[in-house]
């Protein structure tokens, strides 16, 4: 059985990483942040103490909320 040459592989990894980098001018979707406070959050329709808030927030509010984190690898096309 014969394997790729290394000319071969240098090749297609070429051309796999000007693929890469043409999809990156492909337009993403808007991105789901918002300098609003919600008025429909949980803490202020019922009681709920700090550490449950805190947990809340962690856990849950970055996609249960009008304000997502986006990490760095987000802005790669494909990727987030």
């Amino acid at each position: 059985m014969k394997f790729i040459s290394k000319s071969n592989l240098k090749k297609v990894a070429i051309i796999l990483l000007m693929l890469f980098g043409l999809l990156q001018f492909i337009p993403k979707p808007k991105k789901n942040i918002r300098n609003v406070k919600e008025s429909a959050s949980i803490d202020k329709l019922y009681p709920v103490t700090d550490s449950v808030v805190h947990i809340l927030k962690v856990a849950c509010y970055d996609c249960h909320s009008n304000n997502t984190f986006y990490p760095w690898y987000s802005n790669l096309q494909h990727v987030a």
